[in-house]
């Protein structure tokens, strides 16, 4: 049995929205279009600088795979997903791309390896044999919005385009009530 036994969906609205000139809603439809082949869901990470994303992520994939530190540190959006060997590529500008030990993705990611995104790295896909307990899901580390780094803000708002789920972190401080004796 079909999925989709009823009219095509995506092309009602196409129309809809060609008929009557909804030009704000044609990049969604894009989006929609590209994306409705696949068969994986991107779920990225985003916040403030020094949330928690990275941190939070390499907890969730059970690995230290993602830079983190006491500064601004990821400079590079991280694609991070199953695959059928550990494994890292890294795409520059101009689509050069390079395969790295999974080890050596902090180099091309983070802010003290990589300043001001000098190596034009683009994206990082990581893929990695231990995720098989989260098959058809890539979660997406991001620079921080409100860094010192304005280039890490207008990479991580970039990108958005290109995710199927925000997860927003934000950061607590947990702050004790002062206790008084009397």
């Amino acid at each position: 049995m079909k999925r989709n036994d009823g009219p095509d969906a995506l092309g009602l609205v196409s129309e809809l929205a060609a008929r009557y000139q909804l030009a704000s809603i044609r990049p969604l439809l894009e989006i929609c279009k590209e994306s409705g082949g696949r068969n994986d869901l991107s779920i990225a990470v985003l916040g403030r600088f020094k949330a928690g994303k990275s941190s939070f992520l390499n907890h969730l994939i059970g690995q230290d795979v993602l830079p983190v530190g006491v500064i601004p540190v990821t400079s590079v959006v991280t694609d991070v997903g199953l695959g059928t060997e550990d494994r890292a590529i890294v795409r520059f500008a101009g689509g050069h791309k390079i395969q790295i030990p999974v080890r050596d993705v902090r180099l091309y990611v983070s802010e003290a390896e990589n300043p001001l995104n000098r190596k034009r790295v683009e994206a990082v896909s990581v893929r990695l044999t231990a995720l098989s307990r989260w098959p058809g899901l890539r979660f997406i580390d991001t620079p921080g919005l409100e860094s010192a780094f304005a280039h890490n803000t207008e990479t991580s708002i970039g990108w958005t385009p290109n995710v199927d789920v925000a997860v927003i972190a934000l950061a607590s401080t947990r702050r004790c009530p002062r206790m008084t004796l009397s």
